[in-house]
Order: structure tokens, then C-alpha cells, then sequence
């Protein structure tokens, strides 16, 4: 397993929250990641090369209220790739686990509290 750490100095307005990414098919492409604040505003967007079916991200977020949302840009071409109704080839995966049922999940859903050191897992899935 790969590991990386995108975190500046700890401070102590800042927590270490650590993300492990499971269920990568394929080791190729990119881990697009999005962290977004509870007002839908994007503090963070890493692009990751995939080399390793599990991969463990570190990052620094300050307290708050957070969503994370990801998928394996596995074409490299910058988007999420789908078929016929909009339905995803390519794998994706959100905080808390958060499942949709006809398209991507309540964003309330993966919505996740920070105001210590956190760690979770992202389970990476396709819809069928």
C-alpha cells in the first residue's frame, strides 16, 4: 500500500485526518479527490496517481464540517466517465460511505465532523 501526505505543519487549528481508499480494481490513472466545507465550497482538490489497489491520503483540515468525494479517472481524461443514463463506468466513492439510490448521494450524507485527528475509509464502487 501506498501512502500520501498532503498536510502542511500540525497546528493545533489544524487536524490530520488520514483516508484509506479500498477497493481499486485497477492500478492506473488518477484518484481525483474533492473535499468540500458544509457550504458545497471546494478546500481542497488533489489529483493522485493510482499505482497500488489500496492507497492511505493524509491531509490537514482546520474544525469544521467536511464531505469528501472521489473517483478513479482511470482514462486520464479529467471526468467521470459514464454510460447510457449518465451511470458511472469508472469507480467513485464519498464519505461516510455514502450510497445514492438513482445517482450520488444526499450531500448531507457525507457530511462527516472535524475537531480532532479522524481517520475513515472510502470504499471505491461502481452502481452495478
Amino acid at each position: 500500500m501506498i501512502a500520501f501526505n498532503f498536510a502542511s505543519a500540525q497546528t493545533p487549528e489544524n487536524n490530520e485526518i488520514k483516508i484509506q481508499i479500498k477497493g481499486i480494481e485497477k492500478p492506473v490513472g488518477f484518484l481525483r479527490l474533492r473535499i468540500m466545507d458544509d457550504q458545497k465550497k471546494v478546500v481542497l482538490f488533489q489529483k493522485i496517481p493510482v499505482t497500488e489497489s489500496e492507497m492511505a491520503l493524509t491531509f490537514q483540515l482546520k474544525n469544521g464540517t467536511y464531505a469528501v468525494s472521489l473517483y478513479q479517472d482511470e482514462n486520464s481524461n479529467e471526468k467521470l466517465d459514464t454510460g447510457i443514463f449518465g451511470i458511472p463506468k469508472e469507480l467513485y466513492g464519498f464519505s461516510n460511505d455514502a450510497k445514492g439510490k438513482f445517482g450520488p448521494p444526499e450531500f448531507a450524507d457525507q457530511l462527516f465532523a472535524v475537531n480532532s485527528n479522524k481517520s475513515m475509509t472510502i470504499n471505491l464502487s461502481k452502481p452495478f
